[in-house]
């Protein structure tokens, strides 16, 4: 026999054999499956690690874990995906097996790079708007590391593999397999969709969410998934909108209606030429300042602060979907959040004319610095193009192992710190924006054997005891910095700005508040207010009583630094508190609390949409072009 005909024979035997086993099974679906699967497991064990660069154990079993489900629904986002293979005929499949392989070991790269870049995943948002340069992408390869070639081991094995079957399956198309592997996938997803817990999760869709901690998000719904669903929130759109002419002239109208001829003041550059630090406390609110409990004083440190402080006991939480960078924002840009969805998650590319490019032009570099990874809420990329000079996160502090608590966040001292020590590091004069996290909602962050109030025995197990002990040590860990400063010999030429994100125990816990309403009735509140008190050693404190909300504080601190007007009374929708005839704050419910004659109504309520409108449509970006 010839060598032909022996290459015949032998690959007649191996497909009878291969046929044989595998009569009714595409066995190489289910390869591709499972290897897809463990890349996607290795993934989310890398991003949940220290530094993006190593496998976390305990994601990988947590994962495992099939009370989770998790594991379910990352293989149903697969087996949907890899079920339109059987649309094609036998070769055609095996290449479509390839492709996705090879794809999706491209995407977890980049995933991966862009995580320890940006805190955050690749999306096509990222991509359209992101200002993404040939520079930029040239230097993604400084986020590579060794353990990234894992996603590409398997693919020249697997190229070799399905070249060889290519040759011995002729097999047509299997459309109503693809019919009942699709189907029976999309409704095996939804039913274990709803067993999950996705309270307080945007943009729930079927079994695919997406929320603003995207490392959270791309671990309920698979990478795969993560990605389905960005083209999806794509196609549906409404991340930017056209700025019209129309538009903008009802802009320039609405700020010129909006300012105050009156004359300046004493108030105006009191603080001229000083550092500026702002703290923004987590869920922190202002019914706790001055007032004690049980004999003792839930906020010590912030009561003695305000005898040298300007301090304002009338200022509202205005914070709309996207809550703590709801607050950056305002703070920044004296700008409200757009209406709906967060404005850093939908529109992070937006330029603004904001408090660190106002005293850009007085000399001041900037800062931010954040306790959370960079990817949430995308205030990364969002706080880069607000204009900071350097934006950093979670990753740019040294955290020792006993500084992670066991829901993985960090204290508020150890933020607080490095905060401190990349501030000092400046050229002055400076503005550092500090982010601190230790009394977030569930109040757990505090460990009980740093809680030191001795609390009534009415209040034992609550969730006002959490939160009240939990101020309390944000209280401490303030003195603990200021302390600092002045060790530093800094506070003679700083002030310090205390202030809240947004509401606490009266934004979460309503009904926990009423049950001791009538033992601390000065507990509750219709609308939660937060601190904004500013410090500066020396000074003799003062009491400011005009009702203001967050989108002051940018024109208030520009008018006490001495900054023109000219610089913001066109960009920010808010009042200077020290020196205006208004007293009042739109809240995001629509509701106006203070002073406010009716015909002034309509022009207050219609800076939610030219707020609106001047994010969605890029205002200070087209002008600047122009």
């Amino acid at each position: 026999m010839n060598k032909c005909k022996l290459e015949e024979e032998k690959k007649r035997s191996v497909v009878n054999n291969i046929n044989k086993n595998n009569k009714n099974v595409d066995y190489m679906f289910i390869l591709t499956y499972f290897i897809i699967l463990i890349k996607d497991i290795f993934m989310l064990s890398i991003i949940h690690s220290d530094n993006i660069n190593i496998f976390n154990k305990d994601i990988i079993i947590q994962f495992m874990d099939p009370r989770k489900m998790r594991i379910f629904t990352h293989s149903l986002v697969i087996i949907i995906i890899l079920s339109f293979a059987f649309l094609f005929k036998k070769k055609g499949r095996l290449k479509y097996y390839i492709t996705v392989d090879i794809i999706f070991s491209l995407l977890m790269i980049v995933d991966l790079v862009t995580a320890r870049s940006i805190g955050g995943f690749i999306t096509l948002n990222y991509l359209k708007h992101g200002n993404l340069s040939f520079k930029d992408i040239f230097n993604f390869y400084k986020y590579l590391r060794p353990i990234d070639i894992i996603f590409l081991m398997d693919i020249p094995f697997i190229i070799k593999r399905y070249k060889r079957d290519a040759l011995l399956y002729k097999e047509k198309r299997k459309i109503p397999v693809f019919i009942l592997v699709f189907l029976v996938a999309i409704f095996s997803a939804n039913y274990l969709h709803k067993m999950l817990d996705v309270k307080g999760k945007v943009d729930d869709v079927g079994f695919i969410t997406h929320y603003w901690e995207p490392f959270g998000s791309i671990y309920d719904t698979s990478p795969l998934g993560y990605i389905a669903f960005d083209f999806y929130d794509d196609l549906k759109g409404n991340k930017r909108s056209e700025l019209t002419s129309e538009k903008t002239e009802d802009i320039e109208k609405w700020f010129d209606a909006n300012k105050e001829d009156i004359p300046e003041n004493d108030y105006k550059g009191i603080f001229k030429g000083k550092n500026v630090i702002l703290i923004q406390t987590e869920s922190v609110e202002n019914f706790m300042i001055n007032q004690s409990i049980g004999g003792e004083e839930i906020t010590p440190y912030l009561n003695k602060m305000i005898k040298n402080s300007l301090y304002f006991p009338n200022f509202y939480d205005q914070t709309n979907s996207g809550v703590s960078s709801d607050a950056d924002l305002m703070t920044n840009t004296g700008l409200f959040p757009i209406r709906g969805k967060s404005t850093f998650w939908e529109n992070p590319y937006t330029e603004y004319e904001s408090l660190p490019k106002i005293l850009k032009d007085y000399n001041y570099n900037s800062l931010l610095l954040h306790g959370e990874k960079g990817g949430n809420w995308n205030f990364k990329i969002a706080t880069e193009n607000i204009g900071f000079d350097k934006v950093l996160d979670r990753r740019a502090i040294d955290i020792k192992p006993e500084e992670v608590n066991y829901f993985g966040g960090i204290s508020d001292k150890t933020i607080l710190m490095s905060f401190l020590d990349n501030i000092t590091e400046m050229e002055k004069p400076f503005y550092g924006h500090g982010v601190i996290l230790n009394s977030h909602f569930g109040f757990d962050y505090v460990p009980r054997e740093e809680w030191r109030l001795n609390l009534p025995s009415d209040l034992n197990g609550s969730m006002v005891e959490k939160y009240l002990q939990s101020v309390n040590y944000v209280d401490k860990e303030i003195e603990y910095f200021i302390n600092e400063l002045k060790e530093k010999d800094l506070t003679k030429d700083t002030i310090v700005i205390i202030t809240g994100d947004h509401g606490g125990i009266n934004k979460y816990c309503m009904e926990d508040v009423s049950m001791f309403k009538d033992s601390y009735p000065w507990m509750a509140g219709e609308h939660p207010k937060v601190p904004f008190i500013i410090y500066s050693e020396g000074f003799e404190g003062e009491t400011v009583d005009t009702i203001g909300g967050q989108i002051d504080i940018l024109p208030t601190l520009s008018y006490l630094l001495g900054v023109d007007k000219d610089k913001y009374v066109n960009s920010s929708v808010g009042k200077v508190l020290v020196n205006t005839n208004k007293n009042y704050a739109l809240l995001n419910d629509n509701s106006i609390i203070g002073d406010v004659k009716e015909e002034e109504k309509e022009h207050i309520l219609d800076g939610f949409w030219v707020s609106h409108n001047i994010i969605k449509g890029n205002y200070f970006k087209l002008k600047s072009n122009k």
